[in-house]
């Protein structure tokens, strides 16, 4: 079988017919729920939808390669009607990525995103669960991440996109092409969902409290590779949540159990918020969420348990 463009049109095509979990919401979804139930349900539909992707692409052939699904849907936070991210890594030198569909290479840098080296996503391979193909090609792209997180040039990238996460976690703002944009206001209390003409999108918590854990957590990993255990990374979950009781069982942090829970918690409480403003926006039109601003702070002094005690 020959692997080319034509293939991964033919393949992107199939992949049409799963791109989202379920359209819209259904009611056990609803994200009015208590949000520590939510996220456990969202949590639980992602993985049913992994494992119905990958029976469902059973009869496919994928030589020399993994399909995977990345992103939240691979670390099973997706919001329901989310489009799904897909990639492929393995043995393929000659074939170009599709605008919908990266592929990964072997001999290329797994840890860019579209091969891009200003574009550092190591966690796009780290994240992923495979839907066909198989499993052991995305083991030996792991394997690749964990050896290209040791060039101190990749995790400087990570660095500075932590400390801008973190900049957006304590203002709620981000700078993008000499303007700034809002992603939320403690003052009004007002999360934004948005996407603006010029390429700046408001993302209410995503790239301020969400994103400064999963890169808090790729810079810790660092550290487990520099001491020599980086093939532990191998057997660490995808999910958020999981992935922080892993660390602190392996002594990777420096948190009690207690402080572990109440990080975890939070966590969960900012995807519930990010969940419900694209909920508003997609499903009623709303560019904007209300919230306790009272209580967001004390979430997100919690979460600066990771710096401090890192």
């Amino acid at each position: 079988m020959t692997i080319d463009n034509t293939f991964l049109r033919n393949l992107r095509n199939k992949l049409n017919d799963y791109s989202t979990l379920y359209g819209t919401p259904f009611p056990p979804l609803s994200p009015f729920a208590d949000y520590r139930t939510y996220v456990r349900r969202v949590r639980d539909a992602n993985e049913r939808f992994n494992r119905m992707t990958r029976r469902a692409l059973s009869t496919l052939e994928f030589p020399h390669m993994a399909l995977i699904i990345t992103g939240s849907n691979g670390r099973l936070e997706g919001y329901p009607s989310s489009p799904v991210e897909y990639v492929i890594v393995g043995d393929l030198p000659n074939v170009e990525s599709l605008p919908d569909l990266e592929v990964k290479d072997f001999g290329s840098c797994m840890s860019f995103y579209m091969n891009d080296p200003n574009r550092v996503f190591p966690s796009r391979v780290l994240d992923g669960f495979v839907v066909g193909g198989d499993e052991e090609y995305l083991q030996q792209a792991k394997k690749k991440v964990i050896e290209e997180m040791r060039d101190t040039r990749i995790m400087r990238k990570i660095r500075d996109k932590r400390k801008e996460s973190q900049r957006i976690m304590e203002t709620g703002c981000q700078k993008f092409k000499g303007s700034f944009i809002t992603h939320f206001d403690l003052n009004r209390g007002l999360a934004l969902y948005q996407t603006d003409n010029g390429g700046g999108e408001a993302r209410s918590f995503k790239y301020g409290p969400l994103r400064y854990v999963q890169l808090k957590i790729l810079e810790e990993l660092y550290n487990l590779i520099e001491k020599g255990y980086g093939h532990a990374i191998l057997e660490m979950p995808t999910n958020t949540a999981e992935r922080l009781i892993w660390m602190h069982d392996i002594n990777l942090l420096k948190l009690t159990s207690d402080e572990v829970k109440r990080v975890i918690n939070s966590y969960r409480y900012f995807l519930w918020l990010y969940h419900l403003s694209q909920y508003l926006h997609h499903q009623k039109g709303y560019n904007e969420l209300q919230f306790d601003a009272e209580e967001v702070k004390e979430h997100l002094e919690t979460l600066r348990l990771l710096d401090t005690k890192a």
